[in-house]
C-alpha cells in the first residue's frame, strides 16, 4: 500500500514539471507582433521602392527611346543666314516633298516675329486651315527663347522640350521643365494659303527680355494637321474626336546671323507733348525697327474684357487694336500688330508700331487713344 500511494506521488510531481515546461516553451514561443508588424512595413515600404526605381527606369527608357526616335529625323541645315533688314532672300530648303524658308524676321529684346514660308509637292496631302508646325528658337549660347510642339494631341510639350534640352546638352529641373524658356507667350498663326503654298506667322513676347544674340537657330519640325469633329450648342464647343495627320518627319534647321539693330540697337527715348485723360505712359522709345508703348489705361481691362465677351474672334481683334493708334503728317495711320495686356485685369498693355528712327526723324507723329466712345490724341515727342 505504502508503494502506491509513493508512486502516485512521485507521478503527481512528475506531472507537474512536465506541465510546467510545457508552460514555459508556450510563452516563449508565443507570437512577437511587434515583430511581425515591422517585418510586414519593411515588406512594404520595399516593394514601393522598387515599384518607383522600376516606374523611373521605364520613363528613362521610353524618354531614350523618344530621344533616339527623334534624332533619328532626316534633319537639313541652312547656315548663315544674315538678317540685316527685315525681310530675308533666301531660296527655299528642300526636304521629303516640302520647300521651307524664312521670309522674314523682326527681333526685338522682348518680341520676335518671323513669316515661314511652305510649298507642298502634289503628292502630298495637306489641309490648310488646321496646318501646323512645331519650332524651337534658340541662340549660339544655348539659351531657349520659345519651343512649340504641333497641335497635337498624341504629342507632349514637355517631351519636345526635353528632347531639345538632351540634343543641345542643356541642364534642367525635371519638376519645372519651362523654367529655361525667355517666352511668356506665343502663337502660329496661317496667313496666306494658295496653290499648296501656305504662310505661317510666328509671335513670340518675352516680359524679361530675349538675350541679344548675334547668332539665332530656328529649327522647324512636325508639319502636319489636325482633324477635328467639333459640335456647337449655344455658343458652347465640344470636341467630339481628334485626329492628327502627319506630313513629314524632316526637320530644318536655319542658321541666322543677326542685325546689329538687334544686339545692339539705337534707341530714342520718347513722351507725349501734353497729358492725355486717364492714360499713364511707364516707357516709349522708338528704334531702328519699332516704335514700343508700355503704359496703363484707366477702364482699359474692362473694356477688353466687354469686348470679347459679346463679339466674335475677328470683330474683337480689329476694335482692340485700334484702341491705340498712330498717325504721321501726311496722316497715314499705324496700328498695333496685337496690343498685349501685360497684367491680367490691371489695366497694363504694351503695343508695337512699324515705326523706326529714320521715320521718326522725318515726320511728325501723333498718339490716339480710343476707349468707351471717347478719342484722345496727343503728339509724340522727344524726352
Amino acid at each position: 500500500m505504502s508503494n502506491k500511494i509513493l508512486k502516485q506521488y512521485i507521478q503527481k510531481k512528475s506531472n507537474e514539471e512536465l506541465n510546467y515546461e510545457n508552460i514555459l516553451k508556450r510563452i516563449n514561443h508565443r507570437p512577437n507582433y511587434k515583430k511581425i508588424i515591422l517585418n510586414f512595413s519593411m515588406i512594404f515600404i520595399v516593394l514601393i521602392l522598387v515599384g518607383i526605381f522600376s516606374m523611373q527606369v521605364s520613363a528613362k527608357i521610353k524618354w531614350n527611346f523618344l530621344f533616339k526616335e527623334y534624332k533619328n529625323k532626316d534633319i537639313s541645315y541652312e547656315k548663315i543666314i544674315n538678317a540685316d533688314d527685315e525681310t530675308i532672300n533666301m531660296d527655299y530648303v528642300y526636304k521629303n516633298g516640302v520647300k521651307v524658308k524664312i521670309d522674314s524676321i523682326v527681333l526685338l529684346n522682348d518680341y520676335i516675329n518671323m513669316k515661314v514660308n511652305f510649298k507642298f509637292d502634289d503628292n502630298i496631302d495637306v489641309n490648310s486651315e488646321s496646318f501646323s508646325f512645331g519650332y524651337a528658337i534658340y541662340d549660339e549660347n544655348n539659351n531657349i527663347y520659345d519651343v512649340e510642339s504641333r497641335i497635337n494631341p498624341n504629342v507632349k510639350d514637355e517631351q519636345t522640350i526635353l528632347n531639345l534640352y538632351k540634343e543641345l546638352g542643356i541642364k534642367y529641373d525635371s519638376k519645372n521643365v519651362f523654367e529655361n524658356l525667355y517666352m511668356n507667350s506665343s502663337g502660329i498663326y496661317n496667313i496666306s494659303s494658295k496653290d499648296r503654298n501656305i504662310i505661317s506667322e510666328i509671335e513670340v513676347t518675352s516680359k524679361k527680355g530675349f538675350p541679344t544674340s548675334k547668332k539665332l537657330f530656328i529649327k522647324i519640325f512636325d508639319l502636319g494637321f489636325l482633324m477635328s469633329d467639333i459640335e456647337k450648342n449655344e455658343n458652347k464647343f465640344k470636341i467630339n474626336e481628334q485626329n492628327s495627320f502627319n506630313i513629314s518627319n524632316a526637320e530644318w534647321v536655319f542658321e541666322i546671323n543677326t542685325s546689329e539693330k538687334y544686339y545692339n540697337p539705337k534707341t530714342i527715348n520718347l513722351k507725349l507733348e501734353n497729358n492725355i485723360e486717364n492714360l499713364d505712359i511707364n516707357k516709349m522709345n522708338v528704334t531702328q525697327q519699332m516704335l514700343i508703348i508700355d503704359g496703363k489705361i484707366k477702364g482699359y481691362s474692362d473694356y477688353n474684357n466687354s469686348l470679347n465677351n459679346r463679339l466674335d474672334r475677328e470683330e474683337y481683334q480689329k476694335i482692340k487694336n485700334s484702341t491705340i493708334y498712330i498717325k504721321d503728317s501726311d496722316n497715314n495711320i499705324y496700328y498695333s500688330k496685337d496690343i498685349e495686356e501685360l497684367i491680367e485685369n490691371d489695366d497694363t498693355f504694351k503695343c508695337r508700331f512699324e515705326i523706326n528712327t529714320e521715320d521718326f526723324e522725318s515726320k511728325s507723329f501723333y498718339l490716339y487713344v480710343s476707349i468707351d466712345g471717347k478719342t484722345y490724341n496727343c503728339k509724340i515727342i522727344k524726352e
